[in-house]
């Protein structure tokens, strides 16, 4: 409950009154009126004392512990006699952590209370910064007026309480599967390249790359040519196709998550869902204009999402709920007068006797063309702040007891887009999948350096992900795409795990591998980079005793057998028996060996190296794919499901490359014979 408080008049030590503070509110108590006293400062004691006389204020100050996506309010009240005085009175909020102020999301320390002349107050709310270090926090409001000798001083304490993440367990490695028009009841090729067709399939590739969860679009809202009643806002076909995919995985010992878009309609239809729309905005045009994300005020669309919930609740073989489009893209502006009453905004100065249409106008420019960083950095959190209460609000009345994920954009941790990972889980949610992709090698950059400093302020648990398209690799063919996909997952895994060990991973998605924009790339290709990347976690965990190191020259000559060495590392107390080595046949889009080693066993601790492989390019030139060719391996022990990777690109030589190193190797047994015949 908020904390009315008298006002002191004196400011004191703030790191002596925030210990004090502290104190009260660790040992369970409420200072309902107090003030510091001279001699209370210097003995370094919190003195209650009541008030006999009607203040001149009443200050309503923060007492209680916060969670990331609220507002801490404040309020000033002002007594009748001081009235007269009210259109030159100030307030001015500032809060303090260890004794140092905490800046806002605007980048300001100081927070202007807004007037309410009509009822004789000054109000507003802070916004708690993004993802806020756990503890004790101390408010000081400072009130001026001219009548006054001096401003009043009002003081009280609040806290926030460490994150708590759960349901995210050590090597988290999930395979998912959004569909889409090839695929049909979710049957897809065999992992083999055999005849069968057919959905249970799908688990054998998530297995084979080391998966150990599968997700599902199993709650898509589509349109497409025109609204059908019967498969909206959810496609039956797709609920069914789930509950087949859930026992296979089952079946084979994963676990299944089923996730939906959440605020967002696919399909060339969309418009014709009975839904309000959000709004955004047009720069070409300057104009708000109509997007596919639902707004978060449609209550009709709130329903559906609950009804999805609470029926993948009952689902027997659903382990896991995801949640898609929990944002509001760039788009919310119908939502602006909510924001200009929540915080204080920097607006114009005729905002109420504007039209809503101009107020929403007015919004969406400022915000898009970013005419204002204030009302940009305000409006980003207020987003970001009214998801995670939408959310909040659903998950409380699903009343789900299976674990959450929502997928959560990953460059400015999803800010521009209405998203915070940390808000989400004071929301509710378990945990965030993080999505680092739809961006370039810039924008990875940039989230290596917004990471680490927003994971280092307090615990939180993420499963990164990429998505296996050429072309959001920017087509890269140095290194070849499936390699800088692999290349960006792992160094995002190696920027983050020193900071939060509480990672895991995801790759996206089997239909993107099976039917795709691969590019020149088969799809065993992307699927070993994934599975790659899958056996990295697990090792950096320290959840897999083995690890598998290609060796191999990066230019080999074409058309002739190239040999290569394979070391497989044992790192367990255990001896391991029965392991087997694969070599993969890359070049294909289905699993087959070019060459098998084993079974052999790995002593505890040691090491086999093998040298019985060789490595055979084409002679025919592939400037597609620059003449790159991927090489792999893959460990495992038949009927478990430990497994290892490894793969390295081979660079066909040039013709003047192979003629140089012919020569060499000719002037090398010439000198060889010379010496021998000496």
């Amino acid at each position: 409950m908020p904390k009315v408080v008298l006002p002191t008049g004196i400011r004191g030590e703030r790191l002596i009154r925030g210990a004090l503070i502290a104190a009260i509110l660790v040992g369970g108590g409420l200072v309902a009126k107090a003030t510091m006293s001279p001699e209370s400062k210097r003995s370094g004691a919190l003195v209650a004392t009541v008030s006999q006389m009607i203040p001149d204020v009443i200050a309503v100050m923060p007492s209680r512990n916060f969670l990331r996506y609220e507002m801490v309010p404040f309020e000033v009240r002002v007594n009748a006699a001081e009235m007269p005085y009210f259109s030159q009175m100030h307030a001015v909020v500032e809060v303090y952590r260890g004794g140092e102020p905490v800046s806002m999301v605007d980048g300001k320390s100081r927070l202007t209370l807004k007037k309410d002349s009509a009822n004789g107050k000054l109000f507003g709310n802070w916004p708690i910064p993004y993802n806020p270090a756990p503890g004790t926090y101390v408010a000081e409001v400072i009130v001026s007026a001219p009548q006054w000798n001096s401003p009043k001083t009002f003081e009280s304490a609040f806290t926030v309480s460490p994150l708590r993440p759960q349901g995210l367990y050590p090597g988290y490695a999930g395979l998912t599967m959004e569909g889409g028009k090839q695929m049909v009841g979710g049957a897809v090729p065999a992992l083999d390249g055999g005849d069968s067709f057919k959905s249970a399939n799908a688990i054998d590739w998530a297995k084979f790359m080391g998966a150990n969860l599968y997700c599902y679009l199993m709650g898509q809202t589509s349109i497409w040519d025109h609204l059908n009643p019967k498969d909206f806002p959810f496609a039956r076909g797709d609920l069914e196709t789930g509950r087949k995919y859930a026992r296979a995985a089952h079946n084979e010992g994963l676990k299944f998550a089923a996730y939906m878009t959440t605020f967002k309609v696919i399909g060339d239809a969309w418009n014709q869902a009975p839904y309000e729309f959000s709004l955004g905005y047009d720069p070409d045009t300057d104009e708000v204009i109509q997007t596919r994300f639902i707004s978060l005020n449609d209550k009709k669309r709130r329903q559906d999402i609950i009804d999805f919930l609470k029926e993948m609740e009952n689902e027997p073989d659903v382990d896991i709920v995801g949640m898609d489009y929990v944002r509001t893209g760039s788009a919310g502006y119908e939502m602006v007068d909510e924001f200009v009453r929540d915080l204080s905004v920097p607006g114009p100065a005729e905002y109420w006797t504007m039209t809503k249409q101009e107020r929403i106008h007015w919004l969406a420019k400022t915000v898009e063309l970013k005419e204002n960083k204030d009302v940009v950095a305000l409006f980003e959190w207020w987003r970001a702040h009214k998801v995670a209460l939408t959310l909040k609000g659903i998950l409380d009345e699903a009343k789900l007891t299976k674990p959450v994920f929502t997928f959560t954009l990953g460059w400015q941790m999803g800010h521009q887009h209405g998203q915070d990972p940390a808000m989400f889980v004071d929301a509710g949610i378990n945990y965030n999948h993080i999505m680092l992709y739809e961006g370039d090698r810039n924008t990875l950059e940039s989230m290596k350096k917004q990471w680490p400093e927003y994971l280092a302020r307090g615990n939180g648990m993420y499963a990164m992900g990429e998505m296996v398209d050429f072309n959001w690799v920017q087509k890269s063919l140095d290194p070849p795409g499936p390699e800088e996909l692999y290349n960006r997952e792992i160094e995002t895994f190696h920027n983050w795990f020193p900071v939060n060990a509480g990672v895991g991973m995801f790759w996206h998605d089997l239909y993107r591998i099976i039917y795709g924009i691969r590019g020149p790339y088969s799809s065993m290709e992307w699927v070993i980079a994934g599975g790659k990347a899958f056996s990295t976690l697990r090792q950096a965990q320290g959840l897999s005793p083995i690890e598998v190191t290609l060796l191999a020259p990066k230019e080999i000559p074409a058309g002739v057998p190239v040999p290569i060495s394979v070391v497989v590392r044992n790192h367990s107390p255990e001896n391991l028996k029965g392991v087997v080595l694969h070599q993969i046949d890359t070049a294909k889009d289905y699993y087959v060996d070019l060459a098998t080693v084993g079974p052999f066993d790995l002593p505890a601790g040691n090491m086999v190296k093998i040298k019985s492989l060789f490595v055979n390019i084409p002679r025919e030139d592939h400037p597609e794919r620059d003449n790159r060719y991927m090489a792999a391996v893959m460990v495992e022990k038949p009927g478990q499901a430990l497994r290892a990777f490894d793969f390295i690109y081979l660079k066909k030589l040039s013709s003047g490359a192979v003629l140089k190193r012919v020569d060499d190797e000719a002037s090398a047994d010439e000198r060889g014979t010379e010496t021998s015949k000496k």
